[in-house]
């Protein structure tokens, strides 16, 4: 709750500010995928690697069950050393993974910034003087940095942790049955 109790919302109409919203949510993400066009073989990769460092974590838990259940109650010394190396390199193979995903992400979020940037800036050079006279600039300046860093902010990581913990849910009850 805001001030003494009241809403954000109520506050922002008392004010004389309503907070807009996207008036079709399906065109505006069709929009902006519309930016992401270039940039598919990157995600692509990204995905790839996404699903690879899924893969090489579901894998830690296995290992160390079958070094347990079979190589240590067993006292199977090689074993146990074999599935630790293996066990090292599934972490070590997410490890990378998670790197390349990450730098691929914050080279396309911020590619796709640049271009989102330059095209609200390109269409606020073609409004008309009466709009400017109609919506502070201190405002309008604050939308466009907040949604366009929302915007980044979900496409550089909240993207892939998303996709990462539903394919590490899907993984673990595919596992559990």
């Amino acid at each position: 709750m805001g001030f003494h109790g009241m809403s954000g919302s109520h506050m922002q109409r008392m004010m004389g500010r309503e907070q807009s919203k996207a008036q079709d949510i399906g065109a505006t993400l069709r929009r902006l995928a519309g930016y992401l066009k270039p940039y598919w073989p990157q995600l692509l990769v990204a995905l790839a690697l996404l699903i690879i460092g899924t893969l090489a974590q579901l894998a830690g838990p296995y290992l160390v069950g079958l070094a347990v259940d079979k190589f240590i109650i067993g006292g199977d010394k090689a074993g146990l050393a074999r599935t630790m190396l293996f066990l090292l390199g599934s972490y070590v193979l997410s490890w990378a993974a998670s790197s390349g995903q990450f730098y691929l992400m914050t080279i396309v979020s911020q590619q796709f910034l640049y271009q989102l940037r330059s095209d609200v800036f390109a269409q606020l050079q073609r409004l008309a003087l009466s709009f400017y006279d109609l919506n502070e600039a201190g405002d309008l300046m604050s939308r466009l940095v907040n949604d366009t860093d929302v915007i980044g902010r979900v496409m550089n990581m909240g993207l892939l942790r998303l996709l990462s913990s539903l394919l590490t849910l899907a993984g673990i009850v595919l596992a559990m049955l």
